[in-house]
């Protein structure tokens, strides 16, 4: 075997780790790192001399990062109960810690499922070195940085001597100065490159990742055509934000929340080129409304007060408490580029504060995308500004709305900690709260005797008027959206009302369409088209797949169904309407509320979606899994995080090019049962067994070793201010006497 440069770094880190004495270590991490060699050496932050220093390429993102994880550091409060080994910590800690040296080797701040998210953390004294390819590698080095120190409160704060960076420092060896791939025989999938500053700023750019838009199939002649003439249309119906939108039956309920109009601040920061940077918007551009709550006036989460960015500078430090640290050596990068998180603010609205506490959990998880399932059919609470009725009149109420600006908040909020933000607006079907201000958008239904029911089915497939209203919403949402991806959802279309249309059987007719999986593919087609030419790839779930739909060969599929064993005659696949999933009997559905039948083990029957996500590989797709990370599901007694901890996404008869076509997952917390009031503590931390599942290496699995880590965590969370409920049965964590 070849012994690279870093590699040999690493064991050489590792030997000089074993040398050194003293008992115990400090914070354990969540999610375990790739590679990590910590000894039993302790050492103290120096409260009076500590800091940040950036030696690479320096941004806003991160100082804003130094500002928050110096608040993280000497804020927040012990979270793991003190002991008489915490005191022998800080007897025997003699070297104090000065800076921690942060190295950014590139300029380049896109976010997207390319970035390179991998980073070399050395602990030692009196300074320890971050080294990252991308700002938001360092974000994730910073977060591990964190995790590592442990608090001793009462405790007689010791200081290093002045001349210590020049007398007897204890230095670990880098991770570097570079490395083309991981250590020992795990080669980095980016084959990443990071140079060090040894190589001089030059240099860098060599190492800068570009982002790359993944090549779309080319559309036939008559798909460029049909999004040319759509575009037309649009721009004739929507050149301005329309006074009366279509011309379609209107429903004339009054309406609930006023037109936009130009005062608002996101009309400020559209004009103000400096709000904006590489498309997103900075936290320090968006101003609290001081007359009204944005957050509905729940008042939830530790974001209830709008959180201000400050200039960096040393607060006022708490002199009774020890900062401890164990001296560290890691390299760590994330197995699965996708790491994401489902939250539905449809069924129940979310205010931005929960919204925000989501995004810190996350970003202390190391997950990586928040997958907003921002509408639904119970309500629209997203302002388009080109399509306002759909948020007047499918929103809850004028305070169950996200206005544009609030948008561009979460999105630059997230970015900041390295999180992107992926919106879904499913259709055809989910679409009940589109038609209550665009009524004509939906399909009427009828009985057996050709009789209008009165009630509203999916969109209407087979009008240009459809596709010209999609257009004109997708092109907007890709401004207030940044990702390159969008979520168009697909599932659970109801087919009977298409069945039962007068106006769509003529139209098959007419257009030769045999069957209702052939105008599924027709609509799914078209918008798929209108996604990209709003310069947007796709996910979709699996049942436009599932149902026969050709879909282009860059399509992302997220596979949902089936986890659990049931009868063969109570497995019927929603939707099937051509018995293509007849292989999948057995099998239940997570969207019919299935449960694990009593006594049933993890390992029982993981056939049901690992017989799909074979197929959609199969077939060249890539694939984001779910179905196993329901947690909406529950239950919430009992540590339903085992379950899905020891899930496995490859555990599949995969070949080495299916398995790379797995691109990660997501944890899902449909919102049926939750809101404000809840959300926090039922998916933290929870989520966070997903997150190590998609992060950390295949072999990390004991479940015995991860539940005092977990438990950690949690109260990790807890002394940050961010709710999140007990999840390895009775114990206690500091902060619970004052909650």
């Amino acid at each position: 075997m070849r012994i690279t440069r870093q590699t040999a770094a690493v064991i050489i880190a590792g030997i000089y780790l074993l040398w050194l004495p003293n008992p115990a270590r400090c914070g354990q991490l969540w999610p375990l790192p790739l590679n990590q060699s910590t000894s039993d050496r302790v050492l103290f932050l120096d409260i009076e001399r500590f800091h940040f220093k950036s030696i690479g390429f320096d941004s806003d993102i991160l100082q804003r990062a130094f500002d928050r994880y110096e608040d993280i550091i000497f804020e927040t409060a012990a979270y793991v109960p003190r002991s008489h080994s915490m005191k022998q910590q800080a007897e025997l800690a003699d070297k104090g810690i000065h800076r921690l040296k942060v190295y950014v080797a590139t300029n380049d701040q896109s976010l997207n499922l390319q970035t390179d998210e991998s980073y070399a953390l050395t602990v030692s004294a009196p300074t320890s070195t971050l080294e990252a390819n991308s700002v938001y590698g360092a974000l994730h080095g910073l977060e591990t940085f964190s995790q590592l120190i442990n608090r001793v409160d009462n405790c007689c704060i010791r200081a290093a001597p002045p001349d210590a960076e020049e007398d007897g420092d204890i230095e670990m060896p880098h991770l570097g100065p570079a490395y083309a791939q991981g250590p020992a025989g795990m080669q980095s999938s980016q084959h990443c490159r990071l140079l060090s500053k040894h190589f001089g700023k030059n240099t860098v750019e060599l190492g800068a990742r570009k982002e790359s838009q993944p090549e779309q199939d080319e559309l036939s002649q008559e798909l460029q055509q049909f999004v040319h003439d759509i575009q037309g249309l649009a721009n004739v119906l929507y050149s301005s934000p329309p006074e009366g939108g279509l011309d379609w039956d209107y429903d004339e309920q009054a309406p609930i929340a006023h037109q936009p109009d130009k005062t608002s601040d996101i009309w400020d920061m559209l004009e103000d080129d400096d709000a904006f940077e590489d498309g997103y918007v900075s936290e320090d551009n968006i101003s609290d409304d001081d007359d009204m709550d944005e957050d509905g006036g729940a008042g939830l989460g530790r974001h209830h007060k709008k959180h201000h960015h400050k200039k960096h500078h040393k607060k006022r430090r708490e002199h009774s408490r020890m900062y401890l640290i164990n001296t560290t050596a890691i390299f760590d990068q994330p197995r699965f580029p996708h790491r994401g998180l489902l939250i539905d603010s449809a069924r129940h609205f979310l205010p931005l504060s929960v919204l925000k506490d989501n995004l810190e959990a996350m970003a202390a998880a190391k997950l990586n995308v928040l997958h907003w399932h921002i509408v639904d059919d119970q309500s629209f609470p997203y302002q388009s500004n080109t399509l306002p009725r759909l948020a007047e009149y499918g929103a809850f109420s004028h305070a169950h709305i996200y206005k544009p600006a609030d948008v561009l908040d979460i999105v630059s909020f997230a970015r900041d900690r390295g999180i992107r933000v992926i919106p879904e607006f499913d259709t055809p079907g989910h679409t009940a709260s589109w038609g209550k201000g665009y009524p004509g958008l939906l399909t009427d239904c009828y009985n057996a005797e050709e009789q209008p029911t009165g009630e509203k089915g999916p969109i209407n497939p087979v009008r240009n008027e459809t596709y010209a209203l999609l257009w004109a919403f997708l092109r907007e949402a890709a401004g207030l959206f940044p990702d390159t991806y969008i979520h168009l959802g697909g599932d659970e279309v109801p087919f009977d009302c298409w069945q039962s249309s007068p106006e769509i059987k003529a139209w098959m007719r007419e257009h030769n369409v045999t069957s209702i999986s052939g105008l599924e593919t027709y609509f799914e087609e078209r918008v798929l088209a209108l996604a990209s030419a709003a310069g947007r790839s796709y996910i979709v779930w699996q049942e436009p797949l599932d149902n026969g739909v050709k879909l282009d060969s860059n399509t992302v599929v997220h596979v949902w169904k089936w986890w659990w064993p049931v009868s063969a005659g109570a497995a019927v696949a929603e939707g099937d309407v051509s018995g293509s999933q007849a292989q999948n009997a057995g099998m239940c559905q997570l969207s019919s509320g299935c449960r694990r039948p009593p006594g049933a083990q993890l390992d029982a029957a993981p056939t049901g979606w690992t017989n799909e996500i074979q197929r959609v590989t199969s077939k060249g797709y890539r694939a984001l899994l779910s179905s196993p990370w329901y947690l909406n599901l529950g239950p919430y007694a009992g540590e339903a995080w085992v379950d899905y901890y020891t899930v496995e996404p490859l555990e599949f008869d995969a070949t080495p090019a299916q398995a790379s076509l797995v691109i990660g997952g997501e944890a899902c917390m449909w919102g049926e049962w939750v809101d404000g009031s809840n959300l926090m503590e039922r998916t933290w931390p929870r989520a966070a067994a997903v997150a190590e599942r998609l992060w950390s290496s295949r072999d990390v699995r004991d479940v015995d070793a991860a539940r005092p880590r977990i438990a950690e965590h949690r109260c990790r969370l807890l002394a940050r201010g961010l709710a999140a409920s007990p999840g390895t049965g009775p114990g206690f964590c500091p902060q619970d006497a004052s909650l």
